[in-house]
């Protein structure tokens, strides 16, 4: 308890306010016979570069200007083409003619523009939002939170235990798990899962997208403090620190075993880890939403 709760101290103290993080906006550049430069965005083909800029500064006006890269993603000369590196062939859109090109640091905290359909979307860490704003937060807390690495100090003593969590977990940290709007985490849990129903000589589950669907749905409404609500008797969830969520199936499965090595009363918690690791159940899927420096995980059986 020491321990977690040093943690969660550490945690606060890194808080800081928000940093703005670059977004890079996608052209290609197409190089004619003749050698002469022009530029391709948006299925229109700009001769200059400073029209280039003007057109995207006033596109994304949400973005200040001196956070808007402009990233050459390939070129095209006669029947050639190549593709950048994510690194590479860069243009700061504040900065002056001649544009020259630039290379980028920690090119995976930068925003990314997407084109999904006909219109343009951030992108951080695999997962699409809307606005800038929410898609800046996702890059501040991955840089926040993924420093936290000694997660593996609060899983617990039991050697087969830690021994699965290393497995599932290995190097999977806050920027590993949270992809995808925290897809990979459902996932890896879901493996943790089945590892320790394993140790109980039970079936494995099946990974469920209605299941997902229906748990992100409660995640939903128990993060937006609604009304009470009924939680059916299949569903567990729990609250837990952004950058320890990893650790959340570990200490299900640790206190199914303590409540089994001690007299505890039976209630309906301890019933619904006793159905999830120790019962005939055939399918699982898992709701997970961060709100709040916490992350809520909701675990729905059937």
């Amino acid at each position: 308890m020491k321990l977690f709760f040093i943690v969660q101290i550490s945690i606060f103290y890194v808080l800081q306010a928000l940093d703005y993080n670059y977004v890079a906006v996608p052209v290609t550049c197409i190089i004619n016979k003749g050698g002469k430069t022009f530029f391709e965005f948006q299925g229109s083909v700009y001769t200059k570069k400073k029209r280039l800029m003007k057109i995207i500064k006033n596109k994304f006006q949400d973005v200040l200007p001196k956070y808007l890269l402009v990233h050459v993603v390939s070129t095209r000369h006669e029947n050639t083409s190549s593709i950048s590196g994510i690194s590479q062939n860069y243009m700061k859109a504040d900065s002056k003619e001649p544009y020259n090109f630039i290379n980028v640091r920690a090119p995976s905290n930068i925003i990314r523009l997407i084109r999904v359909e006909h219109r343009f979307v951030y992108q951080c860490n695999d997962g699409f939002y809307d606005s800038y704003v929410t898609a800046n937060a996702c890059i501040n807390e991955i840089k926040k939170y993924d420093k936290f690495k000694s997660q593996y100090k609060l899983i617990g003593k039991d050697s087969n235990s830690r021994k699965i969590w290393n497995s599932v977990w290995n190097n999977c940290y806050y920027r590993c798990f949270s992809k995808v709007k925290f897809q990979e985490l459902g996932l890896r849990l879901f493996l943790e899962l089945n590892q320790y129903r394993k140790l109980f000589k039970k079936n494995s589950l099946r990974l469920s997208y209605s299941l997902h669907t229906s748990a992100q749905k409660f995640a939903q409404k128990i993060s937006n403090l609604e009304k009470y609500f009924n939680i059916p008797q299949n569903i567990i969830y729990n609250f837990v620190s952004a950058p320890i969520a990893n650790i959340q199936m570990n200490k299900w499965y640790l206190e199914l075993i303590s409540s089994k090595q001690k007299a505890i009363i039976y209630t309906k918690k301890l019933k619904v880890l006793e159905d999830l690791f120790t019962k005939t159940i055939r399918k699982v899927g898992f709701g997970v939403i961060y709100k709040n420096k916490y992350v809520l995980i909701v675990c729905e059986y059937k």
